[in-house]
């Protein structure tokens, strides 16, 4: 074999180990690395009982200021759970906090809380249902969706292979009374 031939035989065992490893590495470094389902089957109650146990005085942050604020507080007990807290704000003020608080307050609140604990890929639908004797008629408060359009969450939530829900019994106190019983059902879909 002439130095001419076994140049260019060199040369080709070069060119083709290098779109050998370009395309090997194209292939693993594009793999989606999704979480295992059983995972996905404890989103839900893990979530619901993050909320439960999840004491007010035990965050942090901007919003809990304005609850607890000294001067003029709308929460006054901080060991209410963020459950009873969400509770409590939605039964309280249904149609929202009053001023200085920014609009959709409490939509706002359960969305912080929600975004690192639930990751993008999954939808939620966080709602109450309000059994209590103060309120003669059943009451159903939308708290946060994602994503928020109607037609959207409806339509993904029917091509899901997999819908997670988790409900709670919901009780507070304000002042003397203890309010409740109120559902809170925490809906999951992928």
């Amino acid at each position: 074999m002439s130095k001419r031939a076994s140049y260019f035989f060199v040369l080709d065992v070069f060119i083709a180990s290098a779109i050998l490893v370009l395309t090997l590495v194209i292939i693993f470094s594009s793999r989606i690395n999704t979480p295992p389902p059983e995972s996905s089957f404890l989103l839900a109650e893990s979530y619901m009982n993050f909320l439960a146990t999840t004491e007010l005085r035990d965050t942090s942050g901007s919003a809990k200021q304005y609850l607890v604020n000294r001067n003029n507080p709308i929460i006054t007990d901080s060991s209410m759970t963020l459950l009873q807290v969400i509770a409590f704000l939605k039964t309280e003020y249904p149609d929202d906090l009053p001023a200085p608080a920014e609009p959709y307050f409490t939509r706002k609140y359960v969305e912080n809380m929600t975004k690192g604990l639930i990751p993008n890929q999954y939808s939620i639908n966080y709602s109450i249902y309000d059994y209590s004797a103060t309120n003669p008629a059943f009451f159903y408060y939308k708290v946060y969706m994602r994503p928020e359009n109607d037609e959207d969450r409806r339509n993904s939530k029917e091509s899901s292979h997999l819908v997670l829900s988790a409900k709670r019994i919901t009780f507070y106190r304000n002042g003397r009374d203890i309010v409740g019983p109120m559902v809170t059902e925490v809906t999951i879909w992928s």
